[in-house]
């Protein structure tokens, strides 16, 4: 990806030298691109230049293995993804059998079978679920750095008795399940991964589930880079 002024015979260059495709945003936004738009970073996984990605398959690889057995998928799960992202959890989720609603604020370049993705801000998307009577067993959200206030108090609409949340910030998730404790879900178990080594970058996987008393975090668990 190039941030800035890019000429198209540069661009040309770039990608005849061996590049995929390079990917020109200017002022905050993407507004052009030459060669490839995405790559597949793994199976059933496209990524663009200007798309946020794991650092490493072996720290992707053991994210998604917590994440997956928190939601514990199964056949006839019914699972609300929000902040979804190109699909890298939706397609362990779906494979393993469970129903998916994922939802982001663009679609993903690949078509996972079993999930249906709805478009758009995520308090917009559980609003509209909500109004439909839809209802949930899981709810797996993995906002950005900033959280996910604003979802927060409308997820009781649907009736899900396990929340997992993925978060890179320890403070906005804190401050997220202080909401979702308010609201009848009580933290259950938080999963600390060191997915990026020799940085102060964490991710971590909560689990809250209605009643009940709070359980500890476990210690962070390393993992390689690739």
């Amino acid at each position: 990806m190039v941030d800035g002024g890019l000429s198209r015979a540069a661009a040309e260059r770039l990608v005849a030298a061996g590049a995929a495709g390079v990917v020109v945003r200017q002022d905050g936004r993407t507004c052009g691109h030459v060669g490839a738009a995405t790559i597949e970073l793994e199976p059933r996984l496209a990524g663009a230049a200007d798309a946020f990605a794991q650092a490493s398959r072996d720290g992707n690889r053991a994210l998604v293995a917590e994440v997956v057995a928190a939601v514990a998928p199964a056949p006839g799960l019914r699972v609300l993804e929000l902040f979804a992202g190109g699909g890298n959890f939706t397609r362990h989720l779906t494979a393993a059998g469970a129903t998916v609603v994922a939802n982001d604020v663009v679609a993903p370049a690949v078509t996972l079978p079993g999930a249906r993705f709805e478009v758009g801000p995520a308090a917009e998307t559980v609003a509209r679920l909500a109004a439909t009577g839809a209802r949930f067993d899981v709810v797996l959200l993995d906002p950005p750095r900033t959280g996910a206030r604003e979802v927060v108090a409308a997820l009781a609409a649907l009736g899900a008795p396990r929340i997992v949340y993925v978060s890179c910030d320890a403070a906005t998730l804190g401050r997220d399940l202080e909401l979702l404790a308010a609201a009848g879900w009580a933290p259950r178990r938080a999963a600390v991964l060191d997915v990026m080594p020799q940085t102060p970058h964490l991710e971590i996987v909560a689990v809250a589930e209605r009643g009940g008393a709070a359980a500890p975090a476990t210690p962070p668990a390393p993992a390689a880079r690739s």
